[in-house]
């Protein structure tokens, strides 16, 4: 589905068309809910969480401004939603992470960026993920998984492009190090 397309679509679906929002579901469901299950790394959780999502969108569809804008205003409220219930664990022990979230078997043939997004869900890389901030965890989930430019993921995190940048660089960096160290200490048990 593209921006145009969704335009008119997200038009109707504000207009009270359920099957326009039916089309909005289908089209970005996966969207979402990798970015949500790449932060909260749990199944179940990253699928109550779309469905929060999903009906707040549906709630709220008549509030936004900017149809062409649908995807990005739709991971904010991704964003909010992973916020909020983080914030609400942190008073709680935390659960146990799902450990297989997706397939780790990485092809390098074919389509470059689902060769990047498989090797970003690799086991080792969600685990290398937990040691970042919040934030460059969401920056670089955005930017990578999800795909979004500086711009699109600064308005979803209400920061700059430059800050941006600047968390993705910090946040990558960190990953480099956590797996680096990670490959040494498995080269020290062979």
């Amino acid at each position: 589905m593209t921006e145009s397309t969704d335009a008119a679509v997200v038009e109707a679906a504000g207009r009270g068309d359920h099957a326009a929002f039916a089309q909005l579901y289908r089209g970005h469901l996966a969207l979402v809910y990798r970015a949500v299950l790449f932060q909260v790394r749990q199944r179940e959780l990253a699928e109550d969480i779309c469905q929060e999502v999903f009906l707040q969108a549906h709630r709220s569809l008549g509030e936004l401004r900017d149809p062409d804008r649908f995807r990005v205003w739709l991971l904010r409220i991704a964003q909010n939603r992973v916020r909020n219930h983080w914030r609400d664990q942190a008073r709680r022990p935390a659960p146990p992470v799902d450990r297989e979230p997706v397939d780790t078997a990485v092809s390098l043939e074919g389509d470059p960026r689902a060769t990047a997004e498989q090797l970003l869900l690799s086991q080792e890389v969600m685990t290398a993920m937990e040691s970042l901030t919040a934030l460059q965890r969401q920056v670089v989930t955005l930017r990578f998984i999800v795909g979004l430019s500086a711009a699109e993921t600064g308005g979803i995190l209400d920061r700059s492009e430059n800050a941006v940048h600047n968390l993705q660089h910090h946040g990558l960096a960190a990953l480099r190090r956590q797996l680096s160290a990670n490959e040494q200490r498995g080269t020290a048990h062979r």
